[in-house]
């Protein structure tokens, strides 16, 4: 019998498919023993709070509020990025610089397998 969620992200089983549509995992029902892969998807999490008296003061701008709380949660996201970068590095000799570059995959959300 396959599960109707997701044991690796909690995300609902397309059951006819067999497949989790969110993060890729497959199942495969032989009798009673279910087998399923690793996904490729992991996913990054941040919070932040924002204390009730920023929302009290007289000046609390609800906008300016929403895009500092953006910001610490982009900020946050982004250190969790950094072990799944692909660094390389080199140096231009013609323009006397070091160069980063670094490549990163992400599954853009709404994305279902």
């Amino acid at each position: 019998m396959i599960p109707n969620k997701c044991p690796h992200c909690g995300a609902p089983v397309n059951m006819a498919r067999a497949i989790c549509e969110y993060c890729g995992t497959t199942f495969e029902n032989e009798a009673v023993r279910i087998v399923y892969g690793e996904p490729k998807v992991d996913k990054l999490s941040a919070m932040v709070s924002l204390g009730d008296e920023m929302f009290a003061m007289r000046d609390a701008n609800l906008t300016d509020l929403s895009k500092y709380a953006i910001e610490l949660l982009a900020n946050k996201i982004a250190e969790g990025l950094i072990p799944y970068m692909q660094i390389e590095t080199s140096h231009d000799m013609m323009h006397m610089a070091h160069n980063f570059r670094a490549d990163i995959r992400v599954v853009r959300p709404g994305v279902r397998f």
